[in-house]
């Protein structure tokens, strides 16, 4: 990853099972992750390379099937 690309903030939601398995993904593509909670589903609030977002969808899609989503976050609204 291009560590000068722009960051996309994000909001991915996951099975509680399986967050460990989302953050070491989200980790391995350089987001920073800014905070989560552990409810069933957790929910990861990150900042990624807009190179690694359809990546990211993706994963997600593929690992989760229809119980976990990516959704972009407004700028400003995921932490700084």
């Amino acid at each position: 990853m291009d560590l000068f690309s722009a960051l996309v903030p994000i909001e991915v939601v996951a099975p509680l099972d399986r967050c460990g398995d989302l953050m070491a993904e989200l980790n391995r593509v350089g987001a920073m992750i800014l905070g989560f909670d552990s409810t069933d589903p957790c929910h990861v609030l990150a900042k990624i390379p807009a190179a690694a977002l359809k990546g990211i969808e993706i994963w997600v899609a593929k690992t989760f099937a229809d119980r976990g989503k990516v959704e972009l976050r407004p700028i400003g609204s995921v932490g700084t």
